[in-house]
């Protein structure tokens, strides 16, 4: 019979990577929106319009997409210590 074998200091790294990559997309996309924001600031007219309802768009794109790579992580987290909880119940019982 075949033996699965999870490494799971290795999972909860590569979750733990992935939640560190979101907060830093989340991080770099807010500094980016802050300093275009800041450097349109003297603008005015149809194209800073244009062009700040464009950014917006963009920079809560990205922002979605690292709470969702941040959520994922803390998935990946969460689901090898559940793993290893029950690899330890199982082996605890004596049969």
């Amino acid at each position: 019979m075949p033996k699965f074998v999870c490494d799971y200091g290795q999972v909860t790294s590569a979750g733990e990577k992935l939640i560190e990559a979101g907060n830093t997309l989340k991080s770099a996309t807010s500094t980016y929106a802050s300093k275009i924001d800041s450097d349109l600031s003297g603008w005015t007219g149809d194209a800073k319009n244009s062009f700040m309802t464009s950014c917006k768009t963009q920079t809560d794109a990205a922002t979605q997409k690292a709470e969702k790579i941040t959520k994922f992580g803390e998935f990946v987290k969460t689901g090898a210590q559940k793993i290893q909880e029950l690899d330890d119940q199982l082996a605890a019982l004596s049969l």
